[in-house]
């Protein structure tokens, strides 16, 4: 029988590849002279550290409704769910969120409810940019499993794991269907638009793909070989990159291509989306996930303590580099360290503690 989602070490692999990219975007800003070029390959390296996260997420999610599916989708699972799922993001978000509002003086009420995508950026607390994608996971984890419920009340006759899928393949289409129009209204030429890329209500599928994985893991290939993992894996690997080509070259040449209509609408289609790149990120978690169920290997420990402190690490590396900097510490060996540190400190004190409390009190 394959691994459960919960100790399948490719996760683990994915979730440290997708922080490692996501620093990786963030560090390099602050270390190299910033050029048009490099701005746009940041933006990209990030991108794709936080597609991989949100597909990674939507995965493990999936597999969760899909389990309670099986077993008991009532009102009560679901309270119960949102507590898992509050006990594991809100103690950390919280703690470091208070934290800076005591550092800088000022409350932001936004981001305590997790409405703060809906406002420009300098309103936020400072540092805490990286944020929105939390948002939108909150929103995805307090919705999707709501609506589903309400779904398979209504729908009683079919069976609770196939009005998930409807409903997800819904809420899907309905979302890209919305920021496209929103694109044809509205676009100044922008590809990208940061208001509908963070916005909870256009974005309420960044997770889905990665649930469409789980739903195919779990009921359509149990299991896969090797050759089609890898397979999935390079599919995803290239799709992402012609993806990544397209977001780079559209900054430079969507004025010519201004002029051919249907060219102009293909690049928005593929550029400005952001489910293209959830779609191979999504291939990319499902071929990890069936080529790597467990490892041995010395680089095993350091991939899934990378992992456990990945969400530390998200939360807490930008506020530690703009205070160190606020300083003038701009020693690279110094940051690293310190925002590891910090995110270690996050994880013994913070979520174990509350994990443990969810696991004694809070049934899975």
């Amino acid at each position: 029988m394959h691994n459960t989602s919960k100790n399948n070490f490719g996760l683990d692999l994915v979730r440290t590849i997708a922080i490692l990219l996501v620093l990786a975007s963030h560090f390099y800003s602050l270390w190299k002279p910033q050029t048009p070029r490099i701005q746009i390959l940041e933006a990209i390296t990030g991108r794709i550290g936080v597609e991989l996260f949100f597909s990674l997420s939507g995965f493990l999610i999936g597999n969760i409704l899909l389990n309670m599916a099986q077993v008991e989708y009532t009102s009560k699972s679901l309270v119960n769910f949102y507590l898992r799922r509050w006990f594991r993001t809100f103690p950390a978000y919280y703690v470091v969120l208070i934290l800076l509002c005591i550092y800088y003086w000022r409350f932001d009420y936004p981001s305590f409810v997790f409405a703060q995508n809906f406002f420009p950026f300098n309103t936020w607390i400072p540092y805490t940019s990286p944020t929105w994608t939390i948002v939108l996971e909150e929103w995805f984890y307090f919705f999707i499993p709501l609506l589903t419920l309400m779904a398979c009340s209504f729908m009683r006759k079919i069976e609770p794991k196939k009005v998930i899928l409807m409903v997800c393949f819904f809420i899907s289409i309905t979302c890209l269907t919305c920021r496209w129009l929103y694109y044809h209204t509205y676009s100044t030429g922008m590809l990208w638009g940061a208001d509908i890329d963070m916005s909870p209500l256009f974005r309420l599928d960044c997770c889905i793909y990665g649930l469409f994985a789980a739903y195919i893991a779990k009921f359509i290939t149990p299991s896969l070989g090797k050759t089609k993992s890898i397979s999935l894996i390079l599919i995803g690997i290239s799709g992402i990159g012609v993806e990544g080509w397209i977001w780079t070259e559209s900054f430079t040449i969507d004025h010519i291509l201004s002029s051919v209509n249907f060219a102009h609408w293909v690049f928005i289609w593929l550029a400005a989306f952001p489910n293209v790149l959830e779609i191979f990120s999504a291939f990319i978690v499902l071929g990890i996930y069936f080529l790597l169920p467990s490892f041995n290997n010395p680089m095993k420990w350091i991939i899934t303590k990378i992992a456990s402190i990945s969400f530390g690490l998200y939360l807490v590396h930008m506020p530690v580099l703009m205070v160190l900097d606020s300083y003038s510490i701009k020693n690279k060996v110094t940051e690293i360290l310190l925002v590891t540190l910090s995110a270690i400190l996050l994880r013994n004190f913070i979520e174990i503690p509350f994990l443990s409390i969810r696991e004694k009190y809070i049934k899975s």
